[in-house]
């Protein structure tokens, strides 16, 4: 087994964010038990929750950003993995990655 180790050193905090926003304010829309009133908010009003979350996020500091980055790809780590293999085969790249992990430092 070979691993492979990529750096990132710039990230686009809010175009990452903005990707991962609408789909964690749609899974609450399917929870009938929401007991936090914020929670019902957002699960209500998605564009107004949205907003609340960037809001919060761009307040963070961008230590805080990377971990929250990193979660975010972990907790996507399947379809990252997929991705990137249909990219290797596209450009011939006859490898195939069977995991992969974000971490920061």
């Amino acid at each position: 087994m070979i691993e492979l180790r990529i750096e990132i050193s710039r990230v686009e905090y809010t175009e990452v964010f903005d990707r991962f926003v609408p789909n964690l304010l749609a899974s609450l829309k399917d929870k009938d038990d929401l007991k936090h009133p914020v929670l019902k908010l957002a699960a209500r009003r998605p564009e107004t929750a949205a907003k609340m979350v960037k809001s919060f996020i761009n307040a963070l500091s961008d230590h805080k950003k990377e971990q929250l980055i990193c979660r975010l790809v972990n907790s996507n780590q399947e379809a990252i993995v997929e991705a990137l293999n249909k990219l290797c085969k596209k450009n011939d790249i006859n490898m195939v990655i069977s995991q992969g992990e974000a971490t920061y430092y």
